[in-house]
């Protein structure tokens, strides 16, 4: 699911402005190419990047796991994921809150699209 494009392009990228940094990175199962990661949680300058730090941490160990051979992503047909914003897309999981005494909303930071067969 990866453009030839996207192929020739390093995996990493670093760009910095008004002193902070950003990080581009070209993971091929990600929904959208590329992924703009944020060490710095104050990036203002893009909207919707990755700038939390455990969100940055769970991308890096996705990646980690991936060059594993053990890894259960080799089980699919293929798969996505995306990074969620909570802003923009209205994905959640619905859950009963017993503090509140009613149904509220778990809203994941990222979701994925696993197939296998039909």
């Amino acid at each position: 699911m990866i453009t030839k494009r996207a192929k020739n392009l390093s995996s990493e990228q670093y760009f910095e402005s008004g002193h902070k940094e950003i990080k581009i990175k070209y993971i091929a199962n990600h929904y959208y190419i590329p992924l703009i990661l944020s060490p710095d949680e104050k990036v203002g300058y893009i909207k919707h990047i990755i700038k939390t730090q455990s969100e940055e941490r769970f991308i890096n160990d996705l990646e980690d796991h991936l060059t594993k051979a053990d890894n259960k992503f080799k089980e699919f047909d293929w798969w996505l994921f995306s990074k969620l914003d909570e802003s923009l897309d209205e994905v959640y999981i619905p859950y009963y809150n017993p503090n509140a005494n009613k149904f509220s909303h778990f809203y994941p930071d990222f979701i994925f699209w696993l197939k296998r067969g039909e």
